[in-house]
């Protein structure tokens, strides 16, 4: 275990914690605890083999900034989730159209304070990111991947992610059947 152990750990919750709010509104907040923590493990071995402090800072950052710009996508897809479900509860056709225009307006609000946020925070996390890939870039020393999957660790993370939203689809009883 190096030196640098403790901070990969502790900078990659941050990422983490980000993209488990995403997790949690797509979810509709379903295994939200198991995700951080796979998430947090995932963010970890994102940076693992990386010995240079300005580079797992950097990648990390990186991270951060695409959990950022997320946040409207997913805030998106729960406020579809949960118009879809008032839409269905209601009984009669007088209810319907209240849901849909509350579910519209009230829509409409959150995921504009979701891009909002997201892109402020996007944006400063990916100025501050700059930074230090110019750091970076100055000590470039890549280190060959051994196979795809660690050569493409974002992509990978992606793709569980994906696999791991379609898992509790499958298995949760309050999402759309």
């Amino acid at each position: 275990m190096n030196k640098l152990s403790a901070l990969k750990i502790i900078l990659a919750l941050l990422p983490a914690l980000i993209f488990t709010q995403s997790w949690a509104w797509v979810t509709g907040k379903h295994y939200t605890l198991f995700a951080l923590l796979v998430l947090w493990a995932a963010m970890v071995w994102f940076v693992l083999d990386y010995a240079d402090k300005n580079k797992i800072i950097f990648k990390l950052l990186r991270a951060l900034e695409i959990a950022f710009f997320l946040l409207p996508i997913s805030a998106y897809a729960a406020v579809s989730i949960l118009s879809s479900l008032m839409m269905r509860a209601s009984s009669s056709e007088f209810e319907r159209t209240g849901a849909a225009i509350g579910s519209a307006i009230g829509g409409t609000i959150v995921v504009v304070i979701a891009l909002v946020i997201g892109l402020i925070l996007g944006l400063i996390t990916h100025i501050i990111a700059g930074s230090f890939q110019k750091k970076v870039d100055k000590n470039i020393k890549e280190e060959p991947g051994k196979n795809f999957f660690t050569q493409n660790k974002a992509l990978t993370i992606f793709i569980g992610m994906i696999i791991l939203v379609i898992i509790v689809d499958l298995t949760s009883k309050t999402f759309i059947k």
